[in-house]
């Protein structure tokens, strides 16, 4: 899907919703990118976050059973040939540290945050972020990232609404690289994501919500 439109957004509050999902998006969005900065961790200069969303044409229980479990990556993000969770953790375990094979290189997260009620997820690098050789002529420092994942529903089509942003303590000079790397990087990791439910057998999703009163 092609990006249509660039603008500085919170990725919770994009096309005017909550994080809660409490209001509709809009049935005509289009995928959309934004950036917005933030601190979390000290440091000389604010954050920089580059955030994407799009629509995905398959309902939300199918979605988020795919990439619940924070080991599945391999299932539907091209080039990852390997995952495991270390210390025999659970996938939506809090703390479990995954390791993954991508891009010529093994990379360690930690799964942040994780909720089935909200369909969303966050991870932390444990390593910095190496910027790829070749793209620029001056290649930026590696920077610490996390990022996240969130799912609403679309009612109309029973599709699913989704936000991935990626939030790093780039230098101020090197921010707007790494924005448009990460902003590259993320739209192709969605259009995997996309290709990987298409080429799932035609089946009602399993539910994996858990309700909590």
């Amino acid at each position: 899907m092609s990006v249509r439109e660039q603008e500085v957004v919170e990725p919770s509050k994009a096309d005017g919703m909550r994080s809660d999902g409490s209001e509709q998006v809009p049935a005509n969005s289009s995928a959309r990118l934004g950036v917005r900065t933030r601190a979390r961790w000290p440091m000389l200069s604010p954050m920089t976050t580059a955030y994407f969303s799009s629509l995905l044409e398959h309902p939300i229980t199918e979605v988020w059973s795919l990439i619940r479990d924070f080991n599945n990556y391999p299932a539907y993000i091209e080039g990852v040939t390997e995952s495991v969770i270390e210390d025999e953790k659970a996938g939506d375990e809090i703390g479990a540290v995954r390791r993954f094979f991508y891009g010529g290189s093994w990379i360690r997260q930690r799964l942040d945050a994780h909720s089935d009620e909200q369909r969303s997820l966050t991870y932390v690098g444990m390593d910095p972020f190496t910027f790829p050789p070749g793209i620029v002529d001056v290649t930026p420092a590696p920077a610490r990232y996390e990022g996240t994942i969130h799912l609403l529903p679309l009612v109309d089509g029973n599709r699913t609404f989704i936000e991935w942003s990626v939030t790093l303590d780039a230098r101020s000079n090197e921010a707007e690289q790494w924005r448009n790397l990460l902003l590259s990087l993320i739209s192709s990791w969605i259009d995997s994501l996309r290709r990987t439910l298409a080429g799932l057998p035609q089946r009602e999703a399993r539910e994996h919500d858990v309700h909590r009163h």
